[in-house]
């Protein structure tokens, strides 16, 4: 009731209700790896109005929507970013809730040298990733290999020679999510298995002493060599071989009679190799002996050689 003009009013009535708050909102966390689609944030109690904040200041204004996704700016890698979130129940504004987001960063592809061996090797140093978290090996097909820094080749059958791929990504786990993981982009590895060079030395086999420039070469049959490596075995004193470095070729002097051992190794660029040798007769020259017979004006002279080899005949007829 009021007084107006010295006068009261007749009493009137009413009511007065005190609503209760609606509940404060509960939203289900989400989690996701950098290099993947944001999932939302969302609201699932009606409302006619939403206010989603960024820390505990509430003074940023992030959405007004009850789905809310959020963008990297405004996540904190590998780690769990809390927003908070009221609504409107159409009469009263409900109390903050908070809501969940792990962000996880993804990490680096691991890096690996290429490798080169020759085919037919033994104990094969394995293949290593370097910047490796969890490492997962793949074969061309996608077939998982192993797991770990390092990836074991002699267990790998490489029958043939040829450049062998294999896949290979790290993964980052965390303990904010259960069975979370962040898997790398998916990187190669070579192994190049190298075929063995086969050279095989020809040339002179039987030669006469004091003999120069005899050519010696490697006929390669197989392989890319970039070396050679040339060797005579033997007394070691009775020849002079050219300085020609890396050469397939090389030019031989022989200066006395006897036997020596030609060898070359073929070594290829991935330093795979082979050898071959020849062996050398270096005979000593025939002397030649003059027999006369039928003095006159025709004379016959006979050269005999006294070596191994067969005997030479010169015959003349005349004055």
């Amino acid at each position: 009731m009021h007084k107006a003009n010295g006068c009261w009013s007749e009493p009137a009535t009413g009511t007065y209700s005190v609503l209760p708050l609606p509940e404060a909102p509960i939203i289900e966390m989400k989690a996701s790896c950098s290099n993947n689609t944001m999932l939302p944030l969302i609201l699932t109690q009606s409302n006619s109005g939403v206010e989603w904040k960024k820390d505990s200041t509430l003074a940023q204004n992030l959405g007004n929507l009850a789905s809310f996704t959020p963008t990297a700016s405004v996540l904190t890698t590998d780690t769990s970013t809390t927003f908070f979130v009221r609504y409107n129940n159409g009469s009263c504004w409900s109390p903050y809730g908070t809501a969940q987001y792990v962000y996880i960063e993804q990490p680096l592809a691991p890096q690996v040298s290429t490798k080169a061996i020759c085919l037919g090797d033994d104990n094969i140093e394995p293949l290593v990733a370097v910047g490796s978290l969890n490492t997962t090996w793949f074969d061309a097909q996608d077939n998982t290999l192993g797991t770990g820094r390092t990836l074991d080749l002699n267990t790998y059958p490489l029958e043939n020679s040829g450049t062998y791929i294999f896949k290979l990504n790290n993964t980052k786990y965390t303990n904010l999510v259960a069975d979370m993981a962040c898997p790398s982009e998916t990187t190669t590895a070579s192994l190049i298995v190298s075929s063995i060079p086969n050279g095989k030395v020809w040339g002179k086999k039987m030669v006469c002493e004091n003999s120069v420039q005899n050519a010696y070469y490697v006929q390669e049959l197989e392989g890319d060599s970039t070396t050679f490596v040339w060797s005579i075995s033997g007394n070691h004193t009775n020849y002079t071989i050219s300085n020609e470095q890396n050469k397939a070729y090389r030019l031989v002097d022989w200066d006395y009679q006897g036997k020596e051992l030609v060898k070359v190794k073929v070594v290829n660029k991935y330093g795979c190799s082979s050898s071959d040798s020849m062996e050398v007769t270096i005979a000593v020259k025939p002397d030649a002996q003059f027999l006369w017979s039928l003095p006159g004006a025709a004379y016959k002279a006979k050269f005999e050689n006294l070596s191994t080899q067969a005997p030479v005949y010169f015959i003349h007829h005349g004055m």
